[in-house]
């Protein structure tokens, strides 16, 4: 293998067990001159959606090199790792819920962060029209919570939800001060209207 300036690594290993010494062991012992990049260890056990998505916000912002990602939900199985070489076009999850209506859009969480922020399949476009006031909450007859349209989580009161576009350039809903994940009950793969 010819030197490789960068490695990332981006796994659900967590931080607890000897699992992501024994990474940069072996890189270290394979490329010593490498330098390795921790994305991150702490994706959720198994999702591989997080995983993706927390690549997908990172890796335009790392060097050119190699990224390893190892979130597994068929650890102990007879399926093989997969290795690409690209220019940055890699499989594609199954495309996410988004539908759009004349009072506002239905969409599928991608993710949720540390910080409880709630990340939704919608585009920027779908959240730009709406107005001032917004109300979010799971499709259907029930409650819905009022939220501002901003652009940081300062644009709401403490305490308050805002519907923002986040630098992933999709729509996310946070709360100032708070988890907007709780407030709203809200997982990866539940879906969230956001209308004025």
């Amino acid at each position: 293998m010819s030197a490789v300036p960068w490695i990332s690594l981006t796994t659900d290993y967590g931080l607890t067990d000897g699992f992501v010494a024994a990474c940069h062991g072996v890189v270290a012992r394979i490329a010593p001159a490498a330098r390795v990049i921790d994305v991150t260890h702490l994706v959720p056990p198994a999702d591989v959606r997080r995983g993706a998505a927390v690549l997908a916000q990172t890796v335009p912002y790392l060097p050119v090199g190699v990224h390893v990602a190892v979130v597994d939900p068929g650890v102990g199985t007879a399926r093989r790792g997969v290795a690409l070489a690209t220019p940055g076009g890699l499989v594609r999850l199954p495309t996410p819920t988004v539908t759009r209506d004349a009072e506002g859009f239905t969409a599928e969480v991608l993710t949720v962060d540390h910080f409880g922020n709630v990340q939704l399949a919608a585009p920027a476009e779908l959240l730009d029209p709406l107005p001032a006031t917004l109300r979010v909450g799971p499709p259907g007859p029930g409650p819905a919570l009022v939220a501002v349209h901003g652009r940081t989580f300062g644009d709401a009161p403490a305490g308050g939800l805002v519907a923002y576009v986040d630098s992933a350039g999709l729509v996310a809903v946070a709360v100032n001060g708070g988890r907007a994940a709780d407030r709203l009950a809200a997982s990866p793969g539940d879906l969230l209207r956001v209308s004025g």
